[in-house]
């Protein structure tokens, strides 16, 4: 396994997220965090791309290719849902009202709008979330219910949820 410089190194040159084809994140966000979940995968596919990256979110790592990271959650008495390594970050709120900006690990996030749609069969509420974290833009489509949907990096791919539930959800409406 390399440096995780030589990780930070590989994100700096602006191939991250432009290139992810597809997102594996496995059970990273589960109140109920045990064997049977961390196995459970969420998969994000880029529909157009043609090159491809695989990024894994496990319980306790984060795969990129084919390094790994130590990956860490937010703690019960923190108010966020959220996932912190050296290559990947994600917070949301874990309060039912939100506040239109927060920070978080360093990381600024910003709700530019919110919509509703159908998404498998069903009116879905979301809310679309600028991150400005480490010189890169990212912005992810996000519903309480079913966890981030949609990831586009500036410039870059979109990859959308292939399956009924992303990660970090905060209802178990859908998302056990």
């Amino acid at each position: 396994m390399q440096s995780c410089q030589g990780g930070m190194q590989f994100f700096q040159r602006g191939v991250h997220v432009q290139k992810i084809v597809v997102l594996i994140l496995a059970g990273a966000f589960s109140a109920a965090s045990n064997a049977a979940r961390a196995q459970e995968i969420v998969r994000y596919v880029n529909l157009f791309g043609e090159k491809s990256m695989i990024l894994g979110v496990g319980d306790k790592i984060v795969r990129l290719l084919d390094l790994e990271y130590p990956l860490q959650k937010c703690s019960p008495e923190e108010r966020f849902v959220c996932l912190k390594s050296d290559v990947f970050a994600f917070a949301v709120p874990s309060a039912k009202k939100w506040a239109p900006q927060w920070t978080y690990g360093g990381a600024r996030y910003m709700v530019l709008r919110q919509g509703a749609m159908t998404f498998n069969g069903e009116l879905l509420e979301y809310q679309v979330i600028r991150q400005d974290w480490r010189e890169n833009t990212i912005d992810y489509a996000y519903s309480k219910e079913r966890g981030v949907i949609a990831i586009r990096a500036k410039g870059g791919d979109q990859l959308t949820l292939s399956g009924d539930c992303g990660f970090a959800a905060t209802s178990t409406r859908y998302c056990p």
